[in-house]
């Protein structure tokens, strides 16, 4: 090889190497992730997985422990490391009428067969294991632009769930696991989960 066939030879490199990394700087910076982390910079809260499961575009990461959930959502928040805990967070409908909560052990099987369903909508709330309702009501409306503090607990076959000011100690006729919350919004409601805490109740 002459000197100028070497010189061309470099060139070329060069010149692949450089778009080798363009393509993988816009590979990078083109794919978005279907998981968003909560908690992730407060050390004194458990991080908690919020994957999306039918878009990237269904849910975005408002702070460290905040989320707002688009239209047609389904979003699972899995908790590691922790068997029994109280969950709270700040509920508001941006609009729409209906947000559902899924409590299951799995991802598996969680639209037809949930381990527990609550039904927060401006007809009120109904929770339900499979055909049976735990619980229901018309009292508590869930309308745009109205917060509400949501909480509960899992405690062997009792779930302690509220809402607000409302108190509920429900029976749970099969005992569950929580490791995934589900959230599942319809094609008119978006809504908006802020301060997410998690406070293991074995520590």
């Amino acid at each position: 090889m002459n000197k100028s066939e070497n010189i061309l030879m470099k060139k070329i490199a060069k010149i692949n190497l450089i778009l080798l990394i363009l393509v993988s700087t816009i590979f990078f910076y083109s794919c978005s992730t279907d998981k968003l982390i909560l908690n992730r910079y407060n050390l004194d809260q458990y991080q908690i997985n919020a994957h999306l499961l039918n878009g990237i575009d269904k849910a975005v990461k408002i702070n460290d422990n905040s989320l707002k959930i688009n239209e047609d959502a389904i979003i699972s928040l899995k908790i590691d490391d922790v068997t029994q805990y109280n969950l709270e967070f700040d509920l508001s409908l941006l609009k729409g009428n209906e947000i559902i909560m899924f409590l299951n052990t799995t991802h598996y099987d969680f639209r037809e067969k949930p381990d527990l369903e609550i039904i927060l909508s401006d007809n009120g709330y109904k929770i339900s294991q499979g055909s049976t309702i735990l619980a229901e009501s018309d009292t508590i409306k869930f309308l745009p632009n109205e917060n509400h503090r949501i909480k509960f607990t899992l405690d062997a076959a009792k779930m302690y769930f509220t809402i607000d000011c409302t108190d509920l100690q429900i029976n749970i006729p099969h005992q569950i696991s929580t490791e995934y919350v589900f959230f599942k919004t319809n094609s008119q409601t978006a809504t908006l989960i802020r301060g997410i805490r998690l406070t293991n109740l074995r520590e």
